[in-house]
């Protein structure tokens, strides 16, 4: 039985490449008596990083560099490309056509050149700060019952939350894709930790419409017909929001102050945040679901033809049958609407787990009945995300029968097909689908 994501609440109250290379193994020491920077500055082979983390600023405001930075007492996590990984990240400039040659001298301008050496400093370094703690390798976020795909809890230099890709050797690990070495890692330092690193991590400055545009003009993406309702809904220059720019301005002016407040005769200072970020999550039908649900190829669908699958399932009857897709009141506005949320969500954050009974945070498997509910964007409406031990993943609005007596253990003892709900799908973060402002799940069935 075919199935799709409609709106089912009325919002009555809002509830809570892998590349082998010959790296100097004798790196696989402990140096609890020099700092990172004394560190990477012995070893040849991260020599031209090291030149890179000299140059790079802090900030804008100020002279420090990030080499001095790392000098400094701390607790920094250093994922450290070596020459060959940025040479080869170098490499895959030229064919984007970035640069002519795979060198420093062939950026068309200084501006773009600084821009790509920030790439490869800001993204690999983690800053805990005073309060907390570098991450080994055992202190990596571990990877949950339904994904091997996990984010850590602090953002790198350059603001974005790294993902940590679990193998099914658990000796092997990628950080965004990105191979960490297996025999230089973990190398500590007095003010951190070095993770040698295969390859550059350069996540995607790109935004969701970027992405979606993408998706539209490549047929085989998988995603051309949900892409092509967002585009005619008028929902591109929404999504292609990224930073709050007026927030940036404030800041700088230092009209967003710090906060101090008395607690108990004590005063507490609560930070303010840099950057202001936006970002949305997108629930999306695969070009599989429509071609079997209409019967028609990929190329060959109009949004008339989803239209009329979409009023033949009697969904949204109050909702306008025009061609006015950009209308609030229209049946395909609201439809694609229900299927985003004004916030990024990563798979381990659909569902938050954590003292329900028999639930470890250690293998993070489900075990009792566990919901969130969100607003989508839209008219307001409710969207429930579910996981339990026998739902086997995530499903939006899935309604079991659960054992929840008196005395009883709150797990699923049955589900109707008709209330399975829709199952998400392990998203596609590798390369250019690693958005900053955006997670695109799959509906699988």
């Amino acid at each position: 039985m075919k199935k799709l994501l409609f709106g089912v609440f009325a919002l009555v109250t809002l509830l809570m490449a892998a590349c082998s290379e010959d790296i100097d193994t004798s790196a696989r020491y402990v140096f609890k008596e020099e700092s990172i920077g004394s560190y990477l500055s012995k070893h040849e082979q991260y020599s031209e990083y090291y030149r890179l983390l000299s140059e790079m600023k802090v900030s804008n405001i100020t002279e420090t560099t990030i080499l001095q930075l790392l000098t400094a007492r701390g607790h920094y996590t250093v994922f450290a490309p070596t020459n060959e990984a940025i040479q080869r990240y170098l490499d895959t400039l030229v064919t984007t056509g970035l640069i002519n040659e795979a060198n420093w001298d062939a950026f068309p301008t200084e501006r773009k050149r600084d821009s790509i050496k920030q790439v490869i400093v800001y993204n690999s370094i983690i800053d805990s700060g005073d309060d907390y703690n570098y991450f080994e390798v055992n202190a990596f976020p571990v990877p949950t019952a339904t994904s091997k795909s996990v984010q850590f809890n602090m953002p790198n230099m350059n603001d974005r939350k790294l993902t940590v890709q679990h193998t099914d050797n658990g000796d092997t690990l990628y950080i965004n894709n990105c191979l960490i070495d297996v025999d230089n890692r973990d190398i500590l330092c007095i003010n951190g930790v070095v993770h040698a690193m295969h390859d550059v991590i350069a996540p995607s400055d790109n935004t969701m419409d970027i992405l979606l545009t993408r998706y539209i003009e490549d047929k085989t993406s998988g995603f051309v017909i949900s892409s092509k309702i967002v585009e005619a809904c008028g929902l591109f220059d929404t999504l292609s929001a990224n930073r709050d720019e007026k927030y940036e301005e404030l800041f700088q002016k230092g009209a967003i102050p710090k906060k101090n407040e008395e607690t108990k005769g004590e005063t507490a200072t609560f930070y303010t945040p840099e950057h202001r970020y936006f970002g949305f999550t997108l629930f999306a039908e695969t070009d599989e679901f429509w071609t079997q649900a209409i019967g028609k190829d990929v190329e060959d669908i109009t949004l008339k033809d989803v239209m009329d699958y979409l009023d033949a399932q009697g969904v949204y009857p109050d909702a306008k049958r025009d061609e006015n897709y950009r209308s609030e009141d229209n049946l395909l506005y609201q439809f694609i609407t229900y299927h985003l949320l004004p916030e990024r969500l990563s798979p381990s954050k659909l569902v938050y787990h954590y003292n329900e009974r028999g639930y470890s945070p250690n293998n993070r498997v489900p075990t009792v009945a566990v919901q969130e509910f969100y607003t989508t964007m839209g008219k307001p409406r409710l969207m429930k995300l579910f996981e339990s031990r026998e739902s086997n993943g995530v499903y939006i609005n899935r309604f079991p029968k659960l054992n929840n007596g008196r005395r009883d253990d709150y797990h699923e003892y049955s589900c109707a097909p008709e209330n399975e709900g829709i199952a998400i799908g392990e998203p596609n973060l590798e390369g250019d689908n690693d958005i900053r402002n955006v997670i695109i799940h799959f509906c699988s069935n």
